[in-house]
């Protein structure tokens, strides 16, 4: 992956992270992909896609060990920024600005757009313990359900993908000698074969994949021509492909 990634610096602007250490987001000393996805518009501003933030998703649930998943992953949300009166945690009250503590990354979940508080509390009376951000309401659950390519459609579709295939959770996982910036690996689980390509550059790149039965389970920003088995994959797109496959 090392080699990978380094292939990527050399003809694109990718900027490697490290999920686990990139930014932490809730002060758990772990970071996840909610903290690339916060920093989202900083990598954006150097030369890197949106689309990132989809396919750091399916990263996050295509490789091995169990994901650690949080509502940012799913919603794309931002962390918060609130200001110090609106701040509950006594560390962070104390810390403050130079350190906030967990409450801009705990906020309540926004259900509905338009509903007071979210829906988070549906007692109207009672707030909720942080005010919700006006940023995160556009993300609102009841919004993204009703968007076909929504950043949580994707993920529901990712976290039944992982539940429903047995080598991503119970098998092996082998690294794919790939062509330029394109990322790919094998989980082999007995004779289930699941197949991973990811471009991690900024340029689309194609691959040639042998006529064997190829049978595609998931893709973003992808396209596999079956006549002359091309897949092509746009920056930051992935494909999941299931059954014997090999490419050249």
């Amino acid at each position: 992956m090392i080699q990978k990634l380094s292939n990527c610096w050399k003809s694109g602007n990718f900027y490697q992270t490290y999920p686990r250490g990139f930014y932490d987001t809730n002060n758990d000393s772990i970071s996840s992909t909610s903290g690339i996805i916060k920093k989202i518009s900083y990598l954006k501003n150097l030369g890197a896609d949106a689309q990132m933030s989809k396919m750091l998703c399916a990263l996050l649930l295509d490789l091995r060990e169990s994901a650690i998943s949080y509502q940012e992953e799913g919603l794309r949300l931002n962390e918060a920024t609130f200001s110090l009166h609106n701040l509950k945690n006594p560390y962070g009250i104390s810390f403050y600005p130079a350190f906030k503590d967990q409450d801009e990354c705990r906020v309540p979940l926004s259900y509905k757009k338009n509903k007071p508080f979210a829906e988070f509390n549906k007692d109207l009376n009672q707030e909720t313990w942080l005010p919700t951000p006006q940023e995160h309401l556009d993300f609102s659950i009841d919004v993204q359900e009703t968007l076909k390519n929504s950043v949580l459609q994707l993920y529901k579709k990712l976290c039944h993908f992982y539940k429903s295939a047995p080598p991503l959770h119970l098998g092996s996982i082998t690294n794919i000698q790939a062509k330029k910036n394109i990322l790919s690996f094998i989980h082999t689980c007995k004779n289930d074969y699941r197949f991973f390509f990811f471009n991690c550059g900024f340029k689309t790149e194609s691959v040639k994949l042998l006529p064997q039965d190829i049978v595609p389970c998931m893709m973003e920003s992808a396209h596999l021509n079956k006549k002359t088995y091309i897949l092509t994959l746009e920056p930051c797109g992935f494909f999941i492909g299931s059954k014997k496959l090999s490419y050249k």
